[in-house]
């Protein structure tokens, strides 16, 4: 075992490792030293295998070993019951495993600019932590270079983002834009694609669109949408036409319906 363990009965109710795990709240975790939570099997897994520091790990009896063989040499494990780790986070926790990781602040929008990355997403006052995940998870899957969230965005570290991302949120590159418009003109005068994600109905039809690999899907709320200053900012403005007078989509689901069909012309499709 290659790792620092610590069993839990033979550690004081006190313990600074342990009050991590007591401090579920995102923010008051995320306030101290740029700390989040990974909860579950996979996602400790996967951050395991990520770039990200790991201040220490809790989990069950049954799969101590298994962790141990897995994690980052003087990470402190902490084994413990199911029922000794219920006691610590304070509610019935199935999913095996936590660890305490350490992101530090995401790197200004100009970073990715700057690299060329693409394609990209940008995202617009997307504060609902479950789309966030799943927009990071459709953004790994279809091959995203990376994502722009504005600084109005959720944290993508938050736990529920984190768990519904299952761990893409490790794995792509992230920044955040202090002011997307201009961000976004800056990626048109680059030679960006910049489309705009909306339901106007005199905007392009997806079905009939094409774009190279150098383009920006920009999406917004579901409640608000794209505000009228980033569409003014962007090059085209597109749609996911609707029946039944339905109004808009999931902005996840129309996320992974942008990805989908651009993917079908690029060499994504063929491997």
């Amino acid at each position: 075992m290659s790792t620092t363990t610590i069993i839990l009965r033979d550690v004081a109710d006190d313990h600074p490792l342990l009050a991590r795990y007591r401090t579920l709240k995102d923010r008051e975790i995320r306030a101290e030293g740029n700390r989040f939570i990974a909860e579950g099997r996979k996602l400790v897994e996967r951050l395991i295998q990520s770039p990200y520091q790991i201040e220490s790990i809790l989990c069950g009896e049954q799969i101590a070993d298994e962790i141990a063989g897995l994690a980052p040499e003087g990470v402190p494990l902490i084994i413990a019951t199911r029922k000794q780790i219920d006691q610590v986070v304070g509610f019935q926790f199935h999913n095996g495993c936590l660890a305490v990781g350490i992101a530090p602040p995401l790197p200004d929008a100009k970073t990715l600019i700057d690299d060329g990355a693409a394609p990209l997403i940008a995202l617009e006052q997307l504060n609902n932590t479950e789309n966030l995940g799943a927009i990071m998870r459709i953004a790994a899957g279809f091959g995203a270079a990376g994502i722009i969230l504005d600084a109005r965005c959720a944290d993508p570290f938050y736990r529920q983002a984190a768990r519904v991302s299952m761990g893409a949120v490790f794995s792509l590159k992230l920044a955040v834009s202090s002011d997307l418009p201009a961000d976004l003109r800056s990626l048109a005068e680059r030679g960006y694609d910049v489309i705009a994600a909306v339901t106007h109905a005199d905007a392009e039809p997806i079905q009939t669109s094409a774009a190279g690999d150098k383009r920006v899907i920009v999406l917004g709320s579901e409640a608000h949408g794209l505000s009228v200053e980033t569409i003014a900012a962007c090059s085209r403005r597109m749609t996911i036409p609707m029946h039944l007078g339905t109004d808009s989509l999931n902005v996840a689901i129309a996320t992974a319906i942008f990805m989908y069909h651009f993917s079908l012309k690029s060499p994504l499709a063929t491997k």
